[in-house]
């Protein structure tokens, strides 16, 4: 159930006649602020009181808040009813300025300082918190700057989202509404959408406006320095200075060890003096064979020689010109010849219709199944819009635009079903205009052949038609294959992305591997479509759910496993739990399997008195069960008897000691296979034997020691003060 809120002010409640609105409409979409639509009546107790840019207007749903914003617009009719329109909370980006700045350090560094920029400038009210940053650069460096003072939202976009990825997400806490910047997402729905079941329109084409197959690539500006040569013999280490090693101009020495290091091997050290940055940029001449470009040949025989604009193969962070060589090269045989390829579905969310699934969210990986189009993978839900007041009825969007090395173009019509709908809908209307009351026929209208005519064409009705018809298209392109791929991989490692050749590289297979406990990673999968003119085309690369939910299994297991034995842990440790409770031993097992123990605690009392025997297990049918699964048993018997007026502690079993603690009225004694070999009694303890390999001390300050040898009589015995 929806909700809107005025901060503390109820504006709809379903079913509340009191506070209802028409046609409340939430729109939310990836790296836009979003929009929500209402109309006010008169009647509404709150009418005309929603004051235009104050971020009070709130969406909730179960009590969760999902939107914020503030209303921007209103528009009211002959009727007096007030149509709102509000924006959300990412728009107050565009309320605050930027200056000219020229910043060098991490992307996480440049996205607090945006924010901390815009929160100087604001309200409480429109302030942002810094959340979670999940997107990174290769070298977690970066070089931005911009030279004119201009808005913080485009300079955000410019220079975080467009140049590194990932998606602005405000999530909304009690503390606060925070601004997260993140790489993906990992929220999974289990609701599948499925053509022929809740997929209502899909859109797949293909981009070639933005395909490259040659480039000339720039680094950062070339910095001039101006230095003078350092005496090692008399140089100081200075924190404020800079120094180059003579050999090589890149190798900034940026720290004390370095520049003792540097002088202690006797290479010569400058000091810079000064510095300028010039307008010329770093080129991969140098290291290219004297050329400052670089051209896929292969595909500039399919598509030719077109060159990538400027802007998109220049990186200000690169100052070598084998690194810009390095960098370049991956960005042309990758993103740059690879054609855009964007995937559109449309689809109902069937929990909204009272199916017991799971919903589907804004940010949710769906898995989008449609075997007329060959598509198997999971796409992200990119844009949502909810009608709060008809959930049934809303629309998602899943997918956006990546990268493919096929060409393809295909599109789906609606479902038949959808048309129906709208037919229904038509047929309401007319009959609900129809109770309106009578209304005269009007003049008869002109034929679509008479309109055609006065164009000035010539010709029958059958020749209208005939114009009506297009040309016979290409013959289509059948589908030979579709194969899924596995790739198994450490989790510490980042996602792979599709392979761009068929077959795939060594490290795909085509065999899903089996659960293996000792290698716990990421099992990812990836579908390739082989069409009958040779042409291929991989899916978007997801995470196994199977493989998941088998390693969240193994995790549970392990985690019930590491409880027990912490239980058995407990009861050792203080007297007072041994007292209290009876706990089950413990078990262990090498193989991932499921099994069953069954545990015993005996008290025994007879005429001589009584014993308590703790985690007596019954292990003789679990063991030869175990062992086929290459597991182990651990089997422990400790016991409490009273014998004689005597309380005797011991542990008896497979794992058996001789020595036993048997308390007396008198005190405590230690007994070695039932003869008496320590006791504390008075005050004083007893020992039969004492074995002294160094020395005997007292308090910490006398100690009895081995002295000096006497022939034919052994060793003295000396004293000696230690304190």
């Amino acid at each position: 159930m929806y909700r809107i809120k005025y901060y503390d002010k109820d504006i709809y409640i379903p079913g509340d006649d009191s506070f209802s609105v028409l046609d409340p409409v939430l729109n939310r979409e990836e790296n836009k602020a979003g929009s929500l639509e209402f109309t006010m009546l008169p009647e509404h107790p709150y009418y005309g009181q929603l004051e235009k840019l104050k971020l009070g207007v709130a969406v909730l749903e179960a009590e969760k808040v999902i939107f914020k914003g503030r209303i921007r617009s209103s528009e009211g009719d002959f009727d007096n009813e007030n149509e709102l329109k509000a924006e959300g909370k990412l728009a107050v980006l565009n309320d605050s300025q930027c200056r000219p700045f020229e910043f060098t350090g991490t992307p996480e560094e440049l996205f607090e300082y945006f924010l901390d920029n815009h929160n100087s400038q604001v309200s409480d009210e429109q302030k942002l918190k810094k959340g979670n940053v999940t997107v990174t650069d290769s070298n977690n460096y970066i070089t931005r700057s911009w030279k004119e003072t201009a808005k913080t939202w485009p300079l955000m976009n410019s220079r975080l989202l467009d140049t590194l990825g990932g998606f602005f997400v405000v999530r909304y806490e009690e503390d606060g509404d925070y601004l997260d910047w993140l790489k993906g997402f990992d929220k999974y729905s289990s609701q599948k959408v499925e053509f022929a079941e809740n997929l209502l329109d899909i859109s797949i084409f293909i981009d070639a406006t933005e395909t490259y197959t040659a480039c000339i690539p720039y680094g950062a500006k070339i910095v001039v320095n101006h230095y003078e040569e350092v005496e090692i013999e008399t140089a100081t280490w200075e924190e404020d200075k800079y120094y180059l090693l003579a050999n090589d101009i890149y190798s900034l020495i940026a720290t004390e060890d370095e520049f003792n290091s540097a002088a202690a091997a006797g290479d010569h050290i400058y000091e810079i003096t000064s510095s300028e940055t010039t307008d010329e940029r770093v080129t991969i001449e140098s290291v290219n064979d004297g050329k400052d470009y670089i051209i896929n040949e292969e595909m500039a025989a399919k598509y030719g020689v077109i060159y990538a604009p400027t802007e998109l193969v220049t990186w200000d962070d690169v100052s070598r010109p084998e690194n810009l060589l390095e960098k370049s090269s991956n960005w042309l045989n990758n993103k740059g010849v690879s054609l855009k390829e964007t995937v559109e579905a449309t689809a109902l969310d069937l929990s909204k219709l009272g199916f017991d699934i799971g919903k589907i969210d804004i940010f949710h990986n769906v898995q989008v199944s449609s075997s007329p189009h060959s598509l198997e993978a999971s796409y992200l839900v990119s844009k949502m819009q909810t009608l709060l007041d008809a959930p049934e009825e809303t629309r998602i969007r899943l997918g956006s635009s990546k990268q493919t090395f096929t060409d393809r173009n295909l599109r789906d019509k609606k479902r038949t079903d959808n048309v129906i709908q709208r037919v229904e809908k038509i047929e309401a209307d007319y009959v609900v205009n129809e109770q309106l009351g009578d209304y005269s026929d009007g003049e008869d209208g002109k034929s679509a052949y008479e309109i055609w005519l006065e164009a000035g064409n010539t010709g029958t009705v059958d020749d209208y038609l005939e114009s009506l018809k297009g040309k016979n298209g290409d013959d289509g392109v059948g589908v030979e294959s579709s194969i899924r791929y596995y790739l198994l991989q450490s989790e510490d490692l980042e996602a792979p992305v599709a392979p761009t050749e068929y077959p795939p590289p060594e490290t795909w297979t085509d065999t899903e591997p089996e659960f293996n406990e000792e290698n716990i990673g990421n099992l990812y999968t990836v579908d390739c479509t082989v069409f009958s003119d040779g042409a291929w085309a991989y899916t978007d690369v997801s995470l196994s759910t199977s493989y998941e939910a088998a390693k969240a299994a193994y995790n549970k297991a392990k985690e019930v496993s590491q409880e027990l034995i912490e239980t058995s842990s407990q009861i050792l440790q203080t007297s007072e739990e041994i007292a209290l409770r009876i706990a089950a031993g413990y078990t262990t097992v090498s193989d991932f399997e499921i099994y069953k123990k069954k545990i015993e605690n005996a008290l025994r009392i007879d005429e001589k008195g009584f014993s308590f025997d703790f985690m007596q297990s019954i292990f003789n049918g679990l063991k030869s069960d175990l062992k086929s699964l290459g597991g182990e048993v651990a089997t422990q018997k400790k016991f409490i008897r009273l014998e004689n007026g005597e309380i005797v502690i011991g542990q008896s079993g497979e794992n058996a000691s001789p020595i036993t603690s048997v308390y007396t009225n008198e005190g405590m004694e230690i007994r070695f296979n039932g003869e008496t070999i320590a006791r504390y009694v008075g005050g004083a303890m007893e020992v039969t034997n004492i074995f002294a390999g160094n020395q005997i001390a007292y308090w910490h300050q006398w100690a009895t020691r081995k002295g000096a040898y006497i022939e034919g009589k052994g060793y003295n015995l000396d004293d000696v003060w230690i304190g």
